[in-house]
């Protein structure tokens, strides 16, 4: 058998899923701001900057698993991606399908 690559990953806990949302909202400008300023910094460095920070707040508060920045960033998207396609179920039901 080949070896896998492949790392297994913890899952997330819902308390960690509210402290994103909670960071986020509080921080919003940081990762997702306009890109302003004097240019000393280069904005993509400002934005890892803030996903590692709310990474840090994490690995603080939560010891199971340390996460990294890249990690807390794609489980906000995971996260925005599933709110909206759960709207989008509620709104436009299923018809049915059609005949049997």
């Amino acid at each position: 058998m080949a070896e896998s690559n492949t790392v297994c990953r913890n899952r997330w806990s819902e308390q960690e899923e509210t402290v994103i949302a909670n960071e986020i909202i509080k921080n919003h400008d940081a990762p997702f701001g306009p890109m302003t300023g004097c240019g000393a910094l280069k904005i993509g460095e400002v934005r890892r900057r803030a996903w590692e920070a709310v990474a840090n707040l994490l690995n603080c508060q939560f010891s199971t698993y340390r996460r990294t920045g890249p990690e807390v960033k794609k489980k906000y998207y995971n996260m925005k991606d599933k709110t909206g396609t759960k709207n989008d179920e509620m709104r436009r039901p299923s018809t049915g399908g059609g005949p049997e």
